[in-house]
């Protein structure tokens, strides 16, 4: 019996010596200092991407152990404290600028606590947009023709953005948010076909814009199209000065060909009324005539004063003439 109660005791002995050294062990990895500020400690950041091009924003961090003197930092490039907003010890915002979100990439998030007490870290990410494409131009070329380039219009380019021609990549250039150009190999143009060009950015975020329809044709036979700018009808005062506003034309294998417009009828003489008519007419390589495009601009007078204006003019001009009579009248009774 006493040899079972040493025993007892013993094993209670054990069991108090592993309690007494967890809790050594607790105290040594709760950090903190001699103010008492523990490392502040990461759950989530909200939110934790946005794209390249967005606007400044709040982000909410969700922790442990902020306090008011905490700061956090964007770890990019290089560190740099932003303005902090302490709520609560659980909880802590920051402004991320706007001049954050230019460059697409994964940047660390910390929470500084006085004495360089520093948290885990939090990935927020900057993601490139996924691009669009509304034209490209030329869009077709006879087979045989040399390589040539080829400009694209849309959104959401950058400078690390590809062409790709049925999903193979090209040389490309970047030229703006809104427009790139492409070199398309004489070795594309040897079959007729229609092939796909799209463009693509890399990741974080990204993705391959929609595509637009590239020809390849045995022989040019589509005329190109001219736009008008500015109205169909237009006047202008006898005397006055007219400006045409133009037109543009492209072309299915030449692209843009508005230098090449011929236009007729102007200038126009302003000095007698009339109907005049402005004539827009282009061609391409092969040959085609584009649709004939006109302008009329009417010379016309200047319309008359509204009868509230000549009402008031003729009042005007009456009272003069009653005033100056009464005038005259009062001189010679004088």
């Amino acid at each position: 019996m006493k040899n079972k109660c040493n025993t007892i005791i013993i094993k209670g002995m054990i069991v108090q010596g592993i309690i007494l050294i967890l809790v050594m062990l607790v105290i040594i990895t709760i950090p903190g200092d001699a103010k008492g500020h523990k490392d502040p400690f990461i759950m989530n950041i909200s939110p934790n991407s946005k794209n390249v091009g967005d606007t400044e924003f709040t982000m909410t961090i969700t922790g442990a152990n902020f306090v008011p003197d905490s700061k956090v930092t964007l770890d990019g490039i290089d560190k740099i404290d932003r303005t902090s907003i302490y709520v609560d010890s659980g909880h802590i915002q920051v402004i991320i600028l706007e001049k954050d979100l230019k460059i697409a990439g994964k940047f660390d998030i910390t929470v500084v606590n006085p004495g360089n007490k520093e948290s885990n870290e939090k990935k927020f990410i900057v993601k490139n947009k996924v691009p669009t494409i509304s034209s490209i131009s030329p869009s077709s070329k006879i087979v045989g023709d040399e390589k040539f380039i080829t400009t694209i219009i849309g959104t959401n380019f950058i400078s690390k953005s590809e062409v790709k021609l049925d999903d193979k990549k090209i040389i490309s250039s970047f030229i703006d948010s809104e427009h790139m150009t492409a070199t398309v190999r004489k070795k594309d143009l040897k079959t007729a076909g229609i092939h796909s060009i799209a463009v693509f950015n890399p990741p974080p975020g990204g993705g391959l814009s929609n595509s637009q329809t590239f020809s390849v044709v045995i022989s040019d036979s589509i005329p190109p199209v001219i736009t008008r700018l500015g109205d169909e009808y237009v006047s202008v005062d006898v005397g006055g000065t007219y400006n045409d506003a133009g037109a543009t034309a492209l072309d299915n294998i030449d692209g843009d060909i508005t230098g090449r417009i011929i236009v007729t009828g102007l200038p126009i003489d302003t000095r007698f009324e009339g109907a005049y008519i402005v004539r827009y007419n282009v061609k391409d390589n092969a040959g085609n005539s584009a649709e004939e495009v006109i302008r009329i601009v009417s010379v016309v007078k200047s319309p008359p004063p509204p009868v509230s204006e000549l009402s008031t003019s003729i009042l005007t001009i009456t009272g003069l003439i009653g005033l100056f009579g009464i005038v005259r009248l009062n001189k010679k009774r004088s």
